[in-house]
């Protein structure tokens, strides 16, 4: 039985494209089960992750369209329950059985185009998931309630029913829609709905590893209290000042040109690097270093994934199509080295 799960929600925007980058996102982060929506998937559509179970509801047109999927490790104790099927929503669900109690993950799905959702849509649904619960997927709704930028009339009835439910929403408040037009507005779209599980129980963080146009957000889920980790620091107290002095006065240029945004941007970038590298110059390394996570993915291919993440971070500040193009190619050139790894047998 589970002592704690690391859930992720994600939209694929078409599941099977992504095949190869998500059995290295599950790996590298060690998720427990991942709740993804906008599946694409039809009846005949099949997903084979080693190591994981496979549960999807489609939507009812059976079209490759909507749709939702879980994955979870086949180690852990859970059983499959009944899928919530409509047009206007679709959900997978499991129940997991934890050191304390039993319960209901569920990956859902609202499809933008279905306007007409109300409060009472969204109850009968709840009504269906068990005494504790947690739902995550993209709710195409936007409230305040979760940290999205406004507030839709969808939102505003997915928000009484989650009043009337006494249940509460959980988001990183931070965007996870990030439209490729660069005239629209990123925002939060996906987000999870939980009850009957204390705050104090979970915790969650955003992520941007993976290549859609919405990014992943991971929760851990404890049946211990997780507590708020210490804040990580570049210097501690045997830090020599005077050698970070040292560094500092042979590596700070005064004579670089600051006229321009950009040079201003390169200026501060230089600075940030010059006084990272004289800390850690100054500062001996621990005596018992993190132990480094292990497994199977090449160096080349975890050197690709950074350089992916830092790209989209770079593209979600500036929503340049110049830094779209070249996030586009890591994502690109990150595929095409997981298909070399899979055909030589790293996977």
């Amino acid at each position: 039985m589970a002592k704690f799960l690391r859930l992720t929600v994600w939209n694929a925007n078409g599941i099977l494209k992504h095949k190869e980058e998500l059995q290295v996102f599950l790996q590298d982060q060690f998720i427990d089960t991942m709740l993804i929506s906008e599946t694409h998937f039809t009846d005949i559509s099949f997903l084979n992750i080693p190591g994981y179970k496979f549960y999807h509801a489609n939507h009812p047109d059976n079209t490759a369209h909507a749709g939702t999927v879980i994955l979870i490790k086949s180690t852990t104790n859970h059983y499959p329950l009944h899928n919530y099927v409509k047009d206007f929503l679709q959900a997978t669900s499991i129940r997991v059985k934890t050191l304390l109690y039993e319960i209901t993950v569920s990956a859902i799905y609202c499809p933008p185009r279905y306007h007409n959702i109300k409060q009472q849509d969204f109850l009968d649904y709840f009504q269906t998931r068990g005494p504790k619960y947690i739902i995550g997927g993209d709710f195409n709704c936007k409230h305040l309630l979760w940290g999205s930028r406004l507030s839709t009339t969808r939102g505003r009835e997915l928000a009484k029913a989650i009043h009337a439910t006494n249940c509460f929403p959980l988001s990183t408040d931070t965007p996870t829609y990030w439209p490729a037009d660069p005239g629209k507005v990123p925002d939060l779209l996906d987000f999870y709905i939980t009850y009957g599980i204390s705050k104090s129980h979970m915790d969650i963080e955003p992520n941007y590893d993976l290549s859609s146009d919405h990014t992943p957000m991971i929760v851990t889920l404890s049946t211990n209290v997780i507590t708020v980790p210490k804040s990580l620091k570049l210097h501690n107290a045997k830090t020599n000042w005077q050698t970070y002095r040292n560094v500092l006065d042979t590596r700070i240029q005064l004579n670089i040109s600051l006229k321009t945004p950009e040079e201003v941007d390169v200026g501060m970038d230089e600075l940030t690097t010059v006084l990272q590298e004289a800390t850690r110059q100054a500062t001996p390394s621990p005596r018992t270093p993190l132990k480094a996570r292990v497994n199977n993915i090449t160096f080349d291919i975890k050197n690709i994934i950074l350089e992916k993440r830092n790209a989209r971070k770079k593209w979600h500040h500036s929503h340049s199509p110049l830094d779209k193009t070249f996030f586009n190619q890591l994502s690109n050139r990150l595929k095409k080295k997981l298909k070399e790894a899979q055909n030589t047998s790293f996977f």
